[in-house]
């Protein structure tokens, strides 16, 4: 009878001291349509430079493993806050090094399809100085 009574009573004293945790009505729903910020357009700006930076180092480190070496690339971001997308892309061939691999082949012509494969842009957005 003692093991009965002492199950019973840690029952109820569990109960007890859960119920209120569980008798609660706690809202979670956050709403953030009344919630306004602001962001500095010279930050968005500065993020957009350094990204153009990292994919233009990622681009010159694929078309060098396909054999095309001394392409300088500069990426420019479109200026927009609400959307960003990459507006123009210019291909710089002064410090090209043609190999005996690559000689044979339309450089500019590949290195275009591949800059474009790459950031995933069309053609119009490519400049070649």
């Amino acid at each position: 009878m003692k093991g009965i009574t002492k199950i019973v009573f840690q029952f109820v004293l569990i109960v007890t001291l859960v119920s209120p945790i569980l008798s609660k009505n706690v809202d979670f729903n956050l709403n953030f349509d009344s919630v306004e910020f602001s962001v500095d357009q010279t930050a968005v700006n500065y993020l957009k430079e350094e990204r153009a930076k990292i994919l233009e180092n990622e681009c010159i480190e694929k078309l060098e493993l396909e054999g095309i070496k001394g392409v300088k690339i500069n990426i420019q971001f479109n200026r927009d806050f609400d959307k960003t997308y990459i507006e123009k892309v210019v291909l710089n061939f002064d410090d090209l090094v043609i190999t005996a691999q690559t000689e044979h082949i339309n450089i500019t012509r590949k290195t275009v399809l591949l800059v474009c494969e790459m950031l995933k842009v069309n053609e119009g957005v490519i400049i070649i100085e």
